[in-house]
């Protein structure tokens, strides 16, 4: 299973959100053609119905009440496998809905980033527009332009809102339902 990818997360990776799409529209589309399968079913067992019925109507009242009576129980069961099968159909219809309310916004981004990110299908990140400062600060001791051992009193008055301003410059703002993040 793909990691859930949501707008509250500070980093995300590109190849979360892919992976993410995909096992979405994969579930889509199971769910869908269980639903075919499902109305096929509901289509026997109504034949069945019908079939049962006419038996019915060709019966004597009074001479065959036995076999009627079967007939009418069978017609109830099969009537209550039908309800079910909706039942189940009506809850696979809800889980597409759920699913597209996430994938959507998640299809949203993907095409938006692509066109920024020439890393996209490969890993690329995207960071939260309120981390930014701090993923800017990360990103100048991890490449080494700043050592790990600087004194507090020099690293306590950086601008390092001012340094994620200028880092900032080089990433492109994307929209994630309603969120924005930065991607290079």
């Amino acid at each position: 299973m793909a990691n859930e990818v949501d707008n509250s997360e500070d980093v995300i990776d590109s190849r979360d959100v892919i992976a993410r799409i995909d096992e979405l529209e994969s579930d889509i589309e199971g769910w869908e053609e269980d639903i075919g399968e499902h109305q096929n079913e509901i289509i026997e067992l109504e034949s069945e119905i019908v079939s049962k019925e006419n038996d019915s109507s060709e019966l004597d009242d009074d001479l065959n009440a036995f076999e009627i009576d079967e007939l009418s129980n069978d017609i109830e069961s099969l009537q209550s496998d039908i309800d079910s099968i909706e039942n189940n159909i009506s809850i696979i219809r809800n889980d597409i809905t759920t699913a597209e309310e996430e994938l959507n916004p998640l299809k949203e981004l993907a095409s938006d980033c692509e066109g920024y990110a020439d890393d996209w299908l490969h890993g690329e990140g995207l960071i939260r527009d309120t981390y930014f400062t701090e993923y800017a600060k990360e990103l100048v001791l991890d490449i080494g332009d700043l050592p790990y051992n600087l004194p507090g009193y020099i690293e306590n008055n950086i601008d390092w809102k001012g340094v994620a301003d200028d880092i900032q410059m080089d990433y492109t703002s994307v929209d994630f339902d309603g969120i924005e993040y930065w991607v290079r």
